[in-house]
Order: structure tokens, then C-alpha cells, then sequence
């Protein structure tokens, strides 16, 4: 019998973790898949299209990708879903992610990546045409309504009847 309010929250806390950790991996896979996106956007040519014009690939940003374990504290649970500080401050080798007529750009970042990721660049200097992370938000939002939204569908999944 649930008689007080930390007896309630004992019987809820399981409930509630299981449907932020579905919550979690749905992110996690919507912004991965972005990532692969990123990585596969056709900006590659004649004679190695495994590496895109003007610059190469360490593979660096798809690597470090990342979803932290659910962690609660107090009544409060969460996640995060992203990169985390070692790779915003990661530096690339020089001339591995820009590299444009012959000329290298040293000290881009983890950080300048990410920027390029959601700026519809590769590198710096060659043009996608993809704001990757603004669009895995979309995403989230045009198959799910918002990632409240989704929370609270993964709650009703997991037995929580909310509204």
C-alpha cells in the first residue's frame, strides 16, 4: 500500500527510469542515424570516393557520438545525448579536416566539427547541404511531437497510465 509520497515515488522510480532509458535510445539513434547521414552525404568524387573532396576523414566525430546512463537525483532523472567536453576540445591532426587546394587549416576542433555538422559544411570547406543536428530534432518532433511527448509515450509503454 502506497501511504506517503516516498513510498510512491519508490513504486514510480523503476517506471520512470525504464521509460527515459527508451527515450535515451530513440534519441540516440535519431541523432546517430544523422551522424551516418553526415558521413554518407555525397560530397565524395572520382578516383577514392571513400574520402571526401578536399579534406579526410578520421572517423573521430562518429566515434565519439555518446549516451550518458540514466542518473537521478532527488525526484529528477535524466540523460544527455551528444558529444561530450574531451571531443569539443579534441584538436584534429593538421590537414585531416580541412585541407582545401593544397592548403591546410590547423587547430579545428571537435567543437568546429559539430559546427560544420549543423552548418551544412564538411570540414569548412566543402558544402553539404544539411543541418544534421537541427534535423534529427525535427525528426523527433515530426514522429513524435516533442521528446516530452515521447517520454510520456514510452511512460504509458512501460504501465504508467498518465495523460
Amino acid at each position: 500500500m502506497v501511504n506517503n509520497i516516498n513510498k510512491l515515488n519508490k513504486v514510480l522510480s523503476p517506471y520512470i527510469e525504464n521509460a527515459m532509458k527508451m527515450t535515451r535510445d530513440i534519441v540516440f539513434e535519431i541523432v546517430s542515424q544523422k551522424v551516418v547521414d553526415y558521413y554518407n552525404e555525397p560530397v565524395f568524387s572520382e578516383p577514392d570516393e571513400s574520402e571526401p573532396d578536399y579534406y579526410r576523414r578520421t572517423g573521430k566525430l562518429m566515434e565519439s557520438l555518446s549516451a550518458s546512463a540514466i542518473t537521478k537525483n532527488g525526484g529528477e532523472f535524466t540523460f544527455t545525448v551528444g558529444f561530450d567536453d574531451e571531443y569539443l576540445q579534441y584538436r584534429y591532426p593538421s590537414g585531416f579536416v580541412t585541407r582545401y587546394y593544397g592548403k591546410s587549416y590547423n587547430n579545428v576542433t571537435g567543437h568546429d566539427v559539430l559546427n560544420y555538422f549543423n552548418t551544412g559544411s564538411h570540414g569548412g570547406t566543402v558544402s553539404g547541404s544539411h543541418n544534421y543536428w537541427d534535423e534529427a530534432l525535427e525528426e523527433i518532433n515530426a514522429r513524435y511531437g516533442s521528446i516530452t511527448n515521447l517520454f510520456k509515450q514510452n511512460c504509458k509503454k512501460v504501465g504508467l497510465p498518465i495523460k
